[in-house]
């Protein structure tokens, strides 16, 4: 009798190997789909995309168990052609932004209990790794979330949202970011962005009235982030003909907001100096309201709280 044929279960891979066969076919399929011309695609990339989602856990709409993290360097800035700049944030500005980050509306998290469950997380959590510092972030963005919330628009968050057909790094099949997104839509499509029905990323979700930043985490040196959401903004706004994209890196305790400009020959990024919740909290407010703002008005490039300081930050 011919011996068994193992299945994907039985093949004795363990998850090392798994990400990499899943890396090698991921270049694959960006090969097959950059020479339409060259290679017939039809089944060919069916089946591959099809063994790409059994090793990730995928299939259709079936949550993701698995994603293959992006992680950009200094040298994809330079090959997507990504000059950098600085914001200031306006003194005039800074009190009204506090403002809006304290309000609190109908029905959400008020800012006593959003400070109370701060102060739970970092008396009870490790902030060594990033897992644990996520927490703290999704608390802050909890708050974000019920604030800005109401009758006919609501807000999900979707951490380390895989970029369906997007690859980040440009031939590295690394297809998610580090962090979270947050998305703005109508309340009839929210379900459908928790469950992962829509995706954010896809063309059809901007049609939908849907917006998001992109919310890149670290452990420690934010700077050290800003070549993965430089190339994670221009993806996006290249899949979804976007003129510009915001968001922020953050380690939970300090954030940096950034706008992102797409252009036909690379693209700006323009990055804020770095905001600190601080230890009394007396910065959470500031940063809640920047945060409401980068999301009302995700996919604007004109905004009037920081100034445009044309002198390019040094890429280092």
């Amino acid at each position: 009798m011919a011996p068994k044929r193992p299945r994907h279960s039985d093949s004795g891979l363990g998850t090392i190997e798994k990400d990499t066969l899943l890396v090698s076919l991921k270049e694959l399929l960006s090969a097959l789909g950059k020479g339409e011309d060259e290679y017939p695609r039809g089944k060919l990339l069916e089946m591959v995309q099809n063994l790409c989602n059994k090793f990730e856990g995928t299939t259709g709409n079936q949550p993701t168990t698995h994603v293959t993290l992006s992680s950009a360097d200094k040298h994809i800035v330079d090959v997507l052609k990504i000059n950098q700049s600085l914001l200031a944030i306006t003194d005039a500005k800074r009190q009204e932004i506090r403002d809006l980050g304290c309000t609190d509306t109908p029905g959400c998290i008020s800012m006593e209990v959003t400070k109370h469950l701060v102060r739970l997380v970092r008396g009870h959590t490790s902030s060594d790794t990033e897992a644990g510092i996520r927490i703290l972030v999704n608390t802050v963005l909890l708050r974000l979330a019920s604030a800005m919330s109401l009758r006919d628009v609501g807000v999900v968050i979707i951490p380390e949202h895989p970029f369906v057909g997007i690859d980040v790094c440009r031939g590295s099949g690394n297809f998610s970011l580090n962090g979270v997104v947050v998305v703005q839509t109508p309340t009839q499509f929210t379900s459908h962005f928790c469950h992962g029905t829509i995706k954010p990323s896809e063309p059809s979700a901007t049609g939908r009235g849907a917006r998001f930043n992109i919310i890149e985490v670290k452990v420690l040196d934010i700077l050290s982030a800003i070549p993965q959401v430089a190339a994670t903004a221009a993806a996006c706004c290249q899949n979804q003909s976007l003129a510009a994209i915001r968001g922020c890196i953050t380690t939970g305790e300090k954030w940096m907001f950034f706008v992102y400009e797409h252009r036909d020959n690379g693209g700006e990024i323009r990055l804020s100096d770095t905001f600190e919740l601080e230890s009394d909290l007396h910065g959470l407010a500031l940063v809640l309201g920047l945060l409401q703002d980068w999301l009302g008005n995700a996919n604007i490039l004109a905004q009037d709280i920081f100034t445009f300081e044309k002198a390019p930050i040094p890429r280092g």
